[in-house]
């Protein structure tokens, strides 16, 4: 699993106010998820929107590259 902690260190590193990433794992499970990360309470607020409206997307299949991750 990618953290909130992660993107963090990230985005500092790269100098980004913030932050999004996405995660895929097929091995075991199929493991899909996202941490996001912004510099203050806007960004913060900002980037995670984003994620989840591009999460909702995927889950709900209107991404049609990523079809394995329907409900």
């Amino acid at each position: 699993m990618i953290t909130k902690k992660d993107a963090k260190e990230f985005a500092k590193k790269h100098g980004k106010d913030g932050v999004i990433v996405f995660y895929f794992d097929f091995n075991q499970r199929i493991e899909f998820g996202y941490a996001s990360y912004g510099k203050d309470k806007n960004h913060c607020d900002s980037t995670k929107a984003i994620a989840d409206e591009i999460f909702d997307k995927i889950m709900n299949g209107e991404i049609k590259t990523l079809k394995c991750f329907k409900k």
